[in-house]
């Protein structure tokens, strides 16, 4: 991949797994759609809450 493919695909990528989930429940709500979270057992590498969330 080229440098300037990897710098215009940045900004659509999260740098954690934590801001990529807060992303993807904020567009859920703004497109008015209900979310389903499916929490998983165990926590994530720094600790936060891992789940599968679904609309």
């Amino acid at each position: 991949m080229s440098a300037t493919l990897a710098f215009a695909l940045a900004p659509h990528f999260s740098t954690s797994y934590q801001a990529a989930r807060a992303k993807f429940l904020a567009a859920a709500e703004a497109a008015g759609l209900a979310v389903q979270s499916h929490l998983h057992p165990l926590r994530g590498r720094d600790g936060e809450e891992l789940a599968l969330d679904v609309v």
